[in-house]
């Protein structure tokens, strides 16, 4: 999916494996890390997926 990324970091390797999986009809993926462990791109993936296409509502429950 990101052509630039040669090396998958291990969030985004685990979600890409298990994805497919995990969405079986409505429901709510939360991606929770520390900054800099590829939850941005693995935001991305989640939302080009063809099961989870459309549907997605970012947001930050960190914010204040």
């Amino acid at each position: 999916m990101f052509p630039l990324i040669s090396d998958p970091c291990t969030l985004q390797a685990d979600l890409a494996k298990r994805l497919p999986v995990l969405v079986n009809g409505p429901g709510l993926v939360v991606i929770t890390a520390p900054t800099g462990d590829g939850t941005t791109e693995t935001a991305l993936f989640v939302d080009a997926h063809p099961r989870c296409a459309g549907r997605q509502n970012p947001s930050r429950s960190t914010r204040r």
